[in-house]
């Protein structure tokens, strides 16, 4: 019975996890809306070549979007990002899961890379989107724990998809 209830409440969790209604946040300056889960905590910054939407689940699960001003030294960092990516304390980049080419609202065109990596002795995947449009970079991370991450799947589908250039 008890093993019934926990399946039961992990079927609704996940279910709730997966239908999270999106809200929207435009910024006209840059000329972009994005969709997220209403239910995250979002953080904006904005540094002087670059604008950071950080959305929080919890202290493992996150969605950063990185609009970034295009210039000579951010093409060589980012054509060259895997030599930099992982280099942190305790971070172990794995494999490379996937790798694919990608084409988000027929504008914003890139690469999209599924990985596996350990940090401070913990397995994750992270779905990857490195894409241009116009004179801008458009990096996306979607992070979570590697037993947590199908969990996620589809809202990190639909917050990718869900990035507007107007």
């Amino acid at each position: 019975m008890k093993k019934l209830f926990i399946s039961v409440c992990f079927l609704f969790f996940s279910i709730i996890i997966q239908a999270s209604p999106l809200d929207i946040l435009s910024n006209k300056k840059l000329g972009v809306a994005i969709k997220y889960p209403y239910l995250w905590k979002c953080n904006t910054y904005n540094l002087h070549y670059s604008y950071i939407y950080k959305l929080v689940r919890n202290k493992y699960t996150s969605i950063t979007i990185q609009i970034i001003n295009s210039d000579k030294e951010e093409q060589y960092k980012w054509s060259n990002w895997k030599k930099w990516y992982f280099s942190g304390y305790g971070y172990i980049r794995r494999f490379i899961i996937n790798d694919r080419k990608i084409i988000i609202n027929n504008k914003i065109k890139g690469n999209f890379y599924l990985f596996e990596f350990t940090a401070h002795g913990k397995r994750f995947l992270e779905r990857l989107v490195i894409g241009t449009y116009k004179n801008k970079y458009y990096v996306i991370n979607c992070t979570s724990r590697l037993h947590t991450f199908s969990r996620y799947r589809r809202l990190f589908d639909a917050v990718i998809a869900g990035i507007e250039i107007k």
